[in-house]
């Protein structure tokens, strides 16, 4: 009864059937950061843009809206 309600909705979550209901975001992710932590705070050690492909995966639905 109750657990197979639940059963139900993982199972549309799993299949992306829910994703309508997600806030999406709007940022636009340009640039990898790496930080490094030394002597109590973390040091910027690299900046690296993004590739295409890359900026496809992390911003999704966003690169077409910008295009």
């Amino acid at each position: 009864m109750f657990s197979g309600l639940f059963k139900d909705a993982h199972k549309m979550y799993k299949l992306g059937e829910l994703d309508i209901y997600k806030k999406q975001s709007d940022i636009e992710y340009v640039y990898k950061l790496y930080y490094n932590w030394y002597k109590n705070e973390y040091e910027n050690t690299k900046c690296v843009e993004l590739t295409y492909e890359e900026k496809k995966k992390i911003n999704k639905k966003l690169i077409d809206e910008i295009e």
